[in-house]
């Protein structure tokens, strides 16, 4: 069984490369870390995508409008990694 863990930003660049990092430290079988970043000014989404480079696990959504974190998780559901 596949476990995803949904993290939404916004303006989280300082702090979304030692979440990941944290998170895949728990060893955990099947792990997708799936990132909504809602258009963050600096520069969250390329953070990311240099995280998603090094680890197939890492995925990154990036919205193109600021929606704010909480309209931003049922945009996640939908997006369920094979």
């Amino acid at each position: 069984m596949k476990t995803c863990i949904m993290i939404p930003t916004y303006n989280e660049r300082e702090n979304i490369s030692r979440l990941i990092n944290e998170i895949l430290k728990l060893k955990i079988k099947d792990l997708h870390i799936v990132v909504v970043d809602d258009n963050s000014p600096d520069k969250t989404g390329e953070a990311v995508k240099e995280m998603e480079k090094k680890n197939g696990n890492v995925h990154l959504l990036l919205r193109t409008e600021d929606r704010g974190r909480f309209l931003s998780r049922p945009k996640i559901y939908p997006s369920t990694v094979n």
